[in-house]
């Protein structure tokens, strides 16, 4: 490691704090254990809010090569997330030069440095940096831009892809994946680590015969852990946090087991708990669902523009009706629901069943959802 950061300039990325890996310390393990080998491409299925993101960046940190981490959900398009890649390969094998690289210096020795690095490698500079030309063409530089500044012994990886997969047409994901598949082909390549959704057109381009990211890699599945499994990693990782563990169970539960709620919730509990871990836990999940109440809101009111009976199906689902146990038509349900899992708003985390992803929209819309969706949560019971 000592010898290829001296070489490239690399630093491994800073990870989050290690209590993010509760309830995912196995499958930091796994991961850690299968980039190691060198699978040469990974795709990930995560569920929505399941701390995949900080297990790979957990992953990365521990790792004995370079690697660039890419998060998709701001790219639009192909071109978008070749920026993207080209920005965060300069920012991380090339630190020095990212100023030049970005624009803020007009001219410096490392950024002359890296320029002659690219010209060699045949790579559009210009274009690759302020997103010029045909935008396949562009991601395929991006691509070799990493193995360029590392001689090949580089590890992309690209989370929360779906989101950009699922935006596009199909065809132009299709055409990214071949890009992406091409380019992990090619010698002295980058490797890869791509991070998808349950369901979404990552993990089906993996297994569809007729995708060209077909049995590409391998694939490995991220489920949301059980509050009972993140309170059994504690004892895996002692002092990770202070808290008692039955105060962490609380809160999980209330959580449905996503680190990103959990660790806001206990981060408001602070240091003024006492012996009432339950009492402690609900006045923190109330005082987040309070300050949440504003954007669980407008997120809701936004469902409309994913389907036209969305706000329905998710006001069922948070009472935990099956949305096939509404009066609609059930391919107009099977529409509304596919629409939602694209989109990560809803998931299922098994045949048959299907929840919200984030806990706050439920409770917000468990408390304002129409008054004969109630009924007949009544009815039911």
């Amino acid at each position: 490691m000592a010898d290829k950061t001296a070489a490239t300039g690399f630093t491994p990325p800073v990870a989050p704090p290690a209590r993010w890996l509760l309830g995912r310390v196995s499958e930091h393990r796994e991961l850690l254990g299968q980039l190691v080998e060198r699978p040469g491409l990974l795709v990930l299925e995560a569920d929505p809010l399941s701390g995949t993101s900080g297990v790979v960046k957990h992953a990365l940190a521990e790792l004995g090569y370079p690697s660039v981490y890419v998060d998709a959900r701001g790219a639009g398009d192909a071109m978008d997330l070749a920026m993207v890649l080209a920005d965060k390969t300069v920012q991380t094998l090339r630190p020095k030069a990212a100023a030049w690289w970005l624009g803020d210096v007009p001219f410096d020795a490392e950024g002359l440095r890296l320029s002659r690095t690219l010209s060699q490698q045949g790579v559009a500079l210009n274009d690759l940096r302020d997103g010029g030309g045909q935008e396949l063409a562009r991601l395929r530089e991006a691509l070799q831009l990493t193995a360029a500044l590392t001689d090949g012994n580089v590890l992309v990886a690209i989370d929360h892809l779906d989101s950009l997969l699922e935006n596009v047409s199909r065809q132009a994901a299709e055409e990214l994946l071949a890009v992406l598949r091409a380019e992990r082909q090619a010698p002295a390549s980058a490797e890869l680590l791509l991070v998808g959704r349950p369901q979404g057109r990552l993990i089906d381009a993996l297994r569809d015969p007729d995708a060209a990211l077909f049995h590409a890699g391998q694939s490995m599945r991220i489920r949301r852990a059980a509050p009972a499994r993140i309170v059994e990693d504690l004892a895996l990782a002692p002092g990770w946090t202070d808290l008692p563990a039955s105060l962490i169970r609380d809160a999980a539960e209330l959580a449905e087991g996503a680190p990103a709620i959990l660790w806001r919730i206990l981060d408001l509990v602070g240091t003024t708990f006492d012996d009432a871990a339950l009492t402690n836990a609900q006045w923190a999940w109330a005082r987040l669902e309070h300050a949440h109440a504003p954007m669980a809101a407008q997120q809701f009111e936004l469902l409309g523009g994913t389907h036209r009976v969305a706000p329905v199906v998710v006001a069922a689902l948070s009472h935990g009706l099956g949305p096939y146990e509404l009066p609609a038509n059930p391919k107009t349900v099977r529409d509304a629901l596919s629409a939602l899992r694209r989109r990560g708003i809803v998931w299922s985390p098994e045949k048959g069943r299907w929840r919200i992803a984030d806990p706050l929209l439920g409770t917000w819309a468990r408390a304002h959802s129409p008054s004969w969706v109630r009924r007949r949560v009544r009815q039911r019971a």
